[in-house]
């Protein structure tokens, strides 16, 4: 027999000579989650056409193999958000020409096979590949042959490929098999528990849940696709509109939350109010909105807010997962 040390030294040589349990993970974009980036949609560990993400909650997307990192409209992507080496490797391809812009129906005849966009894709040796999608055209600092170390800029994050937000799209595998980096032990449908995760820091990504990305007034009802493109944040209004419309844009929704949204005008009395029921599975992200029409007379100017609740029902309690304000002058 063998003494207990020697088995146990020789799995912990193993399996790290092999690369199974090796790779560990920096956050590839330098941000800081759940303030000005978030985690919109995680791998995909339903085997059929449900969705389930590593805590078995729907923070996911049907057959999705990657981790998506999204800011929350263009207005900040372009204050140039650093894509980040996950891990020390080689970069054996890039593509750094395509342009940055909204997915629609002409953008994908015309992308078809390259819905990745711009990348970069990093050798990690062992059989670990990780790749990295949508950045922004002519961002890209590393060049195929290169080696880099965990940590270092690859480019920025962008708006190119299949997408029609900016986001960073995050890809793991291990012998050409997608890989989960919050939870690698656990195949299949498993979730929530024993935890495997390959990221250096697991504490600084904290899984949401339920969030505002964003939020501000506008005189008409915002359309998603709209809010992406970084529209209907004015600066003020004029208190001749004739609506008021206040604005929040939510990830991590679930059913059986409750939603409320309140605007209050420049005499801080209630104007306007709605509580909503979240009726669905899982909203990823979505728009929550409320409006206050005027009728045939005029805002007072002065200073109008606007403010959000989040509630849950946790262990049979209910409990306020999310607050958030925001204003705006009328003049």
């Amino acid at each position: 027999m063998f003494p207990l040390k020697f088995i146990t030294a020789f799995f912990f040589l193993f399996f790290h000579s092999s690369g199974i349990f090796s790779l560990e993970l920096a956050f590839p974009l330098k941000c800081k989650v759940g303030e000005d980036c978030h985690v919109q949609y995680y791998v995909d560990r339903d085997p059929g056409p449900a969705v389930q993400d590593y805590q078995c909650g729907g923070m996911s997307a049907p057959k999705q193999k990657g981790t998506s990192i999204r800011l929350a409209d263009t207005n900040e992507m372009i204050k140039g958000f650093e894509v980040l080496a996950a891990s020390s490797g080689d970069v054996i391809s890039i593509q750094n020409s395509i342009p940055d812009q909204v997915l629609n129906d002409q953008v994908k005849q015309n992308l078809k096979g390259q819905e990745c966009g711009n990348n970069v894709v990093i050798d990690h040796g062992s059989g670990w590949i990780t790749q990295y999608c949508h950045m922004m055209r002519g961002s890209i600092i590393v060049v195929p042959g290169e080696g880099v170390k965990g940590g270092q800029p690859l480019g920025l994050l962008g708006l190119s490929g299949f997408t029609t937000y900016p986001h960073l799209e995050f890809i793991l595998k291990k012998d050409d098999q997608f890989v989960d980096p919050f939870h690698s032990a656990a195949g299949g449908s498993q979730c929530g528990e024993n935890i495997h995760s390959l990221w250096i820091d697991p504490e600084a990504i904290p899984y949401p849940d339920s969030q505002v990305i964003s939020s501000s007034f506008s005189e008409t009802i915002p359309q998603l696709k709209e809010v992406v493109l970084g529209k209907h944040h004015p600066a003020f209004l004029p208190h001749t509109i004739k609506r008021l419309v206040f604005w929040v844009q939510i990830i991590g929704a679930k059913k059986g939350d409750v939603h409320s949204i309140i605007i209050y005008d420049q005499r801080g009395r209630i104007i306007a109010q709605s509580v909503k029921n979240v009726l669905s599975a899982s909203q990823p992200v979505g728009i929550f909105s409320i409006v206050h029409e005027i009728g045939s007379g005029k805002f007072a100017p002065g200073l109008y807010k606007g403010g959000f609740v989040a509630e849950r029902d946790v262990n049979g309690e209910k409990t306020v997962i999310e607050q958030h304000n925001n204003q705006i002058v009328l003049q």
